[in-house]
């Protein structure tokens, strides 16, 4: 779909009262931001940041790992994450704009293949962030050609190339999170992101692997469509799966 989203000015709008929900429920809201196509991202990251943190955000989310160009082979590059000089440079300014009490989650892009080379810079500059540091390890694996049941292309998008997560990511979900606990503080917070599909996969990544929280996007899609789940019934399924583990390794 090309990551349709509403505009900053909308989004900037509305956070108050959905703050205030959030509040209320005593639920976390981190509203997502990244650059649009043609926008120098060293100038609207900042603004954006500032403009949430002025209407009431607590927790900010900054997409580092937003494909914003076509690469040589067709693919889509994650510009910002793997440009670590220019990512490190609007993330000075975002900590310099919003300041040191605001959570900053940093959602990076995956370091696989060629660019695993870069996960030991990674950790240590963010060792070093000053502020409240989270990173969202990949929650998508960019480029590839993902095919419907019916064999015909799942994305409408550039040469139907686009993010693959779900079951087969798996592997590379707990790989990236095996390899940044142990190089980062315990005060960097790690949301583990690929492959979490059930309560299971949460006690192992959180209460196993050293993750502080667990993300899955895909197991609420597919129970929707597959199983006529409601997103609130996914979440009290995997809360459940989760607090029977939870409770037989305290016993």
């Amino acid at each position: 779909m090309g990551l349709p989203n509403i505009s900053i000015v909308e989004a900037e709008a509305m956070h108050p009262e959905l703050q205030e929900l959030a509040d209320a429920e005593g639920k976390i809201l981190a509203p997502s931001m990244s650059p649009g196509k043609g926008e120098d991202p060293t100038e609207v990251l900042p603004e954006m940041a500032h403009r949430f943190v002025r209407a009431g955000a607590k927790v900010i989310k900054i997409n580092y790992s937003c494909p914003n160009k076509i690469a040589g082979g067709g693919g889509r590059e994650a510009v910002l994450g793997n440009d670590l000089e220019t990512m490190f440079e609007i993330d000075d300014k975002i900590v310099a704009t919003v300041g040191e009490d605001i959570i900053i989650v940093r959602k990076l892009p995956p370091y696989v293949s060629d660019k695993k080379i870069l996960i030991p810079e990674v950790a240590k500059r963010f060792s070093n962030v000053r502020g409240k540091v989270v990173l969202a390890l990949s929650n998508t694996i960019g480029g590839q050609y993902i095919l419907t049941e019916l064999g015909d292309p799942a994305l409408n998008v550039p040469g139907n190339l686009g993010g693959l997560s779900g079951p087969a990511t798996i592997e590379v979900g707990r790989d990236q999170l095996r390899r940044f606990r142990e190089l980062l503080p315990h005060h960097v917070g790690i949301i583990s992101c690929l492959g979490v599909t059930n309560g299971q996969e949460v006690y192992r990544r959180v209460d196993e692997m050293g993750a502080d929280l667990a993300e899955g996007v895909t197991v609420f899609i597919e129970n929707e469509t597959h199983r006529s789940m409601t997103y609130g019934q996914t979440a009290q399924e995997l809360a459940e799966e989760y607090a029977k583990l939870l409770t037989q390794s305290e016993n």
